[in-house]
């Protein structure tokens, strides 16, 4: 009976350490997730950033000649 005791024990340390394990992965994805979006939102910002400055180039260069 003991023996039984013991291995349910170890199942269910078994069992906690999976579930940690699972929530440590899903918690690294999310993350993952997370900083590739703002990395893909930094891109987007530093191009619109860089069209606009083409576009104030552009059109102080159109004043100028004018």
């Amino acid at each position: 009976m003991a023996l039984y005791m013991e291995l349910d024990e170890e199942r269910s340390a078994v069992d906690v350490g999976a579930n940690n394990a699972m929530a440590t992965i899903t918690r690294s994805q999310e993350e993952k997730a997370t900083l590739q979006m703002d990395d893909l939102q930094l891109a987007y910002d530093e191009e619109a950033r860089r069209i606009s400055n083409d576009m104030v180039l552009k059109l102080e260069e159109e004043v100028k000649a004018s």
